[in-house]
């Protein structure tokens, strides 16, 4: 299974997670809660042994790092060292999130005050910014320096 998947199955373990710890009509919920921490151990052993089973190159940062804008604004800067990240979103008093570079457009990011998510990066046609695409559907959108030749 590739590292994208296994990411997928460590976000959604995470998501049961704070559902059973949110719904206090769960039947046997300390069984549940229980469960499902062993269950997000797990996924996370997998995830974190993938990420270094296959690091990913630089190439992949491309077009990643710098300042992104969300609902029209510039805010969260993304760096970015080998195949981890982190985000600087400071910009909206919020702390830094980390990450991982988990395929050639995907990234794994947790972010303390929301979650886990992953994110597609798109190339977009000439013109058109690139967007990260969330898996909560939240979309960030970058523009591309643009280098006209000269005549």
């Amino acid at each position: 299974m590739s590292c994208e998947g296994v990411a997928q199955i460590y976000v959604a373990a995470n998501q049961v997670l704070l559902e059973i710890e949110e719904d206090p009509n769960v039947h046997d919920r300390a069984q549940a809660i229980g469960t499902a921490k062993t269950n997000l151990a797990n996924a996370k052993s997998a995830f974190d042994a993938c990420v270094a089973k296959e690091p990913k190159s630089i190439s992949s940062s491309v077009g990643l790092v710098g300042v992104w804008n969300f609902d029209g604004q510039p805010g969260p800067v993304i760096h970015v060292n080998f195949n981890t990240l982190t985000i600087d979103m400071s910009k909206f008093g919020r702390p830094t999130a980390t990450g991982y570079i988990i395929g050639p457009s995907e990234i794994w990011v947790s972010f303390p005050d929301a979650g886990m998510f992953i994110g597609t990066r798109s190339e977009n046609p000439p013109g058109q910014p690139r967007t990260i695409t969330w898996t909560n559907g939240t979309v960030w959108s970058q523009d591309k320096l643009v280098l006209k030749q000269s005549s």
